[in-house]
Order: C-alpha cells, then structure tokens, then sequence
C-alpha cells in the first residue's frame, strides 16, 4: 500500500472512530427522546385549506421547539398536509420506510411506484416509502394527511 492510500485509510478510520457512539452497560440507557410539547397547527390546517394557491406539501415540523436537526412533528414522525388543487398533481419521494395517508377532502388517485389505489374522503392507505408517489385529486379539490418515519431516517443527518 502506497503512502496515500495509506493516508487516506488513516483518515477514514479517524473519522469513524470519532463518529462513533460507545454504549456500556452504565450509559446504555441513558437516553431519551425530547419531550413533545402540546401544540396546534392552526397555520399548516388554514393553509391546507387555501385553494386559492397551487398544490402543495405542508409540513407539521416543530424541530425547533424538539430541538432536532431534522424536520419532526415528534421525535420519530413528521406528519403533513398535502393540499391537491384541482388541474394539478404532486409529486414526492420521503426518504421514509413507509408512508400512511388519511383523506380529509375529497377524491382522488395516488401512485407509487406501480402500486395505484383510487381514495376518497375518510380512507385510509399507506404505501412503503422510498419510491416516487404521485397524487391526483378526481374533485375539485383534495386534502390528504400524511405521516411518514422520515425523522428515524434522518437521526444520524446533521
């Protein structure tokens, strides 16, 4: 091995190690997630419902009251809005290991991957995450609630 692969392996291995995590039968459980605060998402709900602008994603994300570098609406879920306005499609892909969706307004199409399901107002269905979904509102307009485990995903990220 040459002296810069060597170098390089070195700082490789130096980075890791200072990475790295050491659990001990004395810290092990030494752990916690940050306390969730009460809270409303009145602003996310009263945008959801403007119809008046284009579809969108409305993230519920209080990591700046959790205090976690990743978006969160608890430690481990981040719950949104997604506002279909008719004439219009959105596109996604959460980095997540599952998405579950609940229809608050009205009806329409939803693909992921090759998987399609119709929905309408009061279903519910999830898909597994990682894959590009597109929704389609059949209506006039739609309201879709969503949560996924991104967050889980994104613990290490900083």
């Amino acid at each position: 091995m040459n002296d810069v692969n060597r170098m390089k392996l070195e700082s490789a291995q130096e980075s890791a190690q200072e990475r790295a995590i050491y659990n001990s039968p004395d810290n092990v459980f030494d752990w916690s997630w940050p306390k969730v605060p009460r809270h409303k998402f009145l602003h996310e709900r009263k945008e959801a419902y403007d119809f008046d602008k284009n579809s969108l994603l409305i993230p519920l994300d209080i990591s700046d009251v959790l205090s976690t570098p990743y978006p969160a609406t608890i430690p481990s879920i981040l719950a949104r809005y997604i506002r279909l306005k008719k004439g219009d499609d959105i596109t996604h892909n959460f980095i997540a290991s599952g998405e579950i969706y609940y229809v608050l307004e009205g009806r329409g199409t939803t693909l992921n991957d090759e998987d399609e399901i119709e929905w309408s107002c009061g279903d519910v269905f999830c898909f597994t995450g990682g894959k590009k979904t597109k929704h389609k509102t059949l209506s006039e307009n739609s309201i879709l609630f969503c949560v996924t485990n991104e967050p889980i995903l994104s613990f290490e990220k900083k």
